[in-house]
């Protein structure tokens, strides 16, 4: 799984192990309200088109419902000066 913020230009991307994640590198996630995609993948049990180039290993589809990363509302806003925040995210379909 990976979780992206998004604000403006900036986007911070994170790596998410067993419901674990830290968005620490480069600083952190930026100072503002940022708008949460987050994408989960696993091998495709449908192979790619013919005329879709093939890339080495297993095909992999993202399979959370478009509401959790294209059509996303979650949104977290980092105040100036905040220390460490915890926000977790309830990913069933609503």
């Amino acid at each position: 799984m990976a979780a992206c913020w998004k604000h403006k230009a900036v986007t911070s991307r994170v790596d998410i192990d067993w419901s674990t994640y830290r968005a620490d590198g480069h600083g952190g996630v930026p100072v503002g309200t940022h708008v949460i995609q987050i994408e989960a993948y696993r091998k495709s049990s449908t192979p790619p088109p013919p005329n879709v180039p093939r890339f080495p290993g297993e095909p992999e589809e993202q399979y959370l419902p478009k509401e959790f990363n294209e059509n996303s509302n979650l949104e977290i806003t980092i105040p100036s000066g905040s220390p460490a925040i915890i926000k977790d995210f309830d990913l069933t379909d609503s």
